[in-house]
Parts: C-alpha cells; sequence; structure tokens
C-alpha cells in the first residue's frame, strides 16, 4: 500500500478517517490524498410517505427512528450511538442496517442495558432495497 500511495497521482478517500490514516501510513504522499465523499443520488434517494415505508421493511408506525446504514465496526462509533439511545425519550429507537463483527457485542449490550426492545437489527441489506429504510 506504501509503494502504491507513492506512485498515485491522486488518492481519494471516502472518509476523512481513512484519508488520515493513507497520509499516516504514507507522509510524502500526503499532498495527493484528498477526501472525496460518496455522492448521493437525490431522484432516488429523496423524502416519501414514511408510514409506507415503515411497513414495506417491517417496522412499527409509531415512534421516532435513528437509522445506522453501515458496517457494524467499532470505528464507525456503532457503541457510542447505542449508549447515546438509553438517553433519548422511550419512543425513540435504533434500527442498524449492516453487518459486521460488533453486532453480537451491540446486542448484548442492547439487552444489558435495557434496550433491547429499542434496537432492531435489521442485518445486511441490497444498496438498491435502502430507499424505504432511509424515509
Amino acid at each position: 500500500i506504501r509503494e502504491l500511495l507513492r506512485s498515485a497521482r491522486f488518492v481519494c478517500g471516502v472518509s476523512e478517517a481513512l484519508c488520515a490514516k493513507l497520509r499516516a501510513l504514507e507522509p510524502s504522499a500526503a499532498a495527493r490524498i484528498v477526501h472525496a465523499p460518496n455522492g448521493v443520488d437525490l431522484e432516488r434517494f429523496s423524502p416519501g410517505p414514511q408510514a409506507a415505508a415503515r411497513r414495506q421493511v417491517g417496522l412499527p408506525d409509531a415512534g421516532r427512528w435513528l437509522l445506522f446504514v453501515g458496517r457494524l465496526v467499532r470505528p464507525k462509533g456503532v457503541h457510542e450511538l447505542l449508549e447515546a439511545l438509553s438517553g433519548l425519550p422511550d419512543d425513540v429507537r435504533l434500527c442498524f442496517v449492516g453487518k459486521g463483527e460488533e453486532r453480537g457485542a451491540l446486542e448484548a449490550r442492547a439487552k444489558e442495558r435495557g434496550l433491547a426492545g429499542r434496537v432492531h437489527f435489521a442485518g445486511e441489506v441490497a444498496h438498491g432495497a435502502l430507499v424505504p429504510w432511509y424515509r
């Protein structure tokens, strides 16, 4: 990876954290490493009928939901998100969409903190099926 970074004319990272890791790995390439976040298709990922979307993915109509979409790994702050849920009103729930090595620990922690009824683990969802989850 270091050799590739040294020889690359330009390197894009989808997150600042990734860019920082690449710069630390090969400081001589730092000026050629830039943050270029993923784009969003605004025609596809747009607001829509919330109740219908919740029914489509099997979530209850009532209450407010927080949504996390991504790999369930520590650097993404999934444990901090779960902990933050305990400080929010009881009608706020949390849905994790994705898979990863921290799922078991998150499920155990939710149960331990009495939050299991407020946390939903949807598992991995294909990119093409994410629209109703975001709604």
